[in-house]
């Protein structure tokens, strides 16, 4: 038996939910079928400080600003999501967005879809391509139970 910790992405969900619903009360509403979701990566910037008094000759760096990158997901296509996204996209409301993993895990952000559109190849099926920008810094992770 392997000592890995690892687990499958297989029952990964996607939903979204107005701002200021609470996940323990009504919770999200989740979009059928996640082919594939790259949650948004957190970076950190860095901001040079060097000047003529740097030891050494060497550059300097402090921390700056945490930016967090867009969330794009693969949905198989179904009219319903499709026009559930394509209104959410048009009305340029910012929602609160669940991820949840197989485990139980949440990572939670509010953000607003950015891009929305379809892939349509001649012999795979036929998805709802989505990317949504988080609006604010905080990222919410809490690990299931």
């Amino acid at each position: 038996m392997p000592n890995s910790t690892a687990i499958l992405g297989a029952g990964v969900k996607l939903g979204y939910a107005d701002i200021g619903t609470s996940s323990s009360s009504s919770g999200p509403t989740y979009l059928a079928e996640v082919l594939d979701l790259t949650p948004g990566e957190e970076s950190v910037g860095k901001i040079d400080i060097s000047n003529h008094d740097s030891p050494n000759r060497k550059k300097e760096y402090i921390a700056g600003w945490i930016e967090v990158g867009d969330t794009t997901a693969d949905l198989i296509y179904n009219k319903t999501d499709a026009a559930t996204v394509r209104t959410i996209l048009e009305s340029r409301v910012t929602r609160t967005w669940t991820i949840l993993f197989p485990d139980g895990s949440t990572l939670v952000f509010v953000g607003f879809l950015t891009q929305v559109g379809h892939a349509i190849p001649l012999e795979k099926e036929i998805t709802t391509k989505v990317a949504i920008c988080a609006s604010e810094s905080s990222v919410v992770f809490t690990p299931g139970s």
